[in-house]
């Protein structure tokens, strides 16, 4: 089952299997709360937003579309409950900073660009897909990307930034459309 891709395992556990979504859990979990406690700076609230991201995953799990790579969609579903967060937080007088997050103003319009940019993700090539979510995603260094795809660092530097180039065209030509 650990071997099976993210998406295999979404469209495992939106039939019912509890064990791809504990492997999935097992892979991003960690990612996950640390995206979460980088951007809030309150310990009981990244624990509490970090429950509620799981909580959303399981009641969306329909909602997850075949040509949609999991990790990017996890992390949307994140961004949108730590903005949540922001939104009750700001009804309330005890307000905690939280870091590098747009104001609500222009949360829809972001949200909107991260779905597109994780839905044009996954029409870039394997390799490069790979690459772009290691390196912006990971935060791993080319060093790291070299070696997890056995290829130079050189070599790990181009899919990137053929990645880069090839989504940047994929979201002009949507655009355009």
């Amino acid at each position: 089952m650990s071997q099976k891709s993210d998406e295999e395992l979404m469209m495992m556990y939106q039939i019912g299997s509890e064990e791809a979504f504990r492997v999935l859990y097992q892979r991003h979990a960690s990612k996950i709360l640390g995206f979460i406690k980088s951007k809030v700076r309150s310990a009981e609230r990244s624990h509490d937003i970090f429950q509620e991201v799981f909580m959303k995953l399981h009641r969306s799990k329909a909602l997850y579309k075949k040509n949609l790579l999991v990790l990017p969609w996890l992390f949307t579903i994140t961004k949108n409950a730590i903005v949540d967060e922001v939104r009750k937080t700001k009804r309330t007088a005890n307000q905690t900073p939280i870091d590098g997050l747009e104001l609500p103003a222009a949360e829809t319009e972001t949200h909107q660009n991260f779905t597109d940019l994780a839905y044009q993700l996954a029409n870039v090539p394997p390799q490069q897909r790979a690459a772009i979510e290691m390196r912006y995603v990971d935060g791993k260094t080319f060093e790291d990307i070299s070696a997890a795809l056995n290829t130079s660092k050189v070599n790990a530097r181009q899919l990137i930034s053929r990645g880069l180039s090839r989504l940047k065209y994929l979201i002009k030509e949507e655009d355009k459309s």
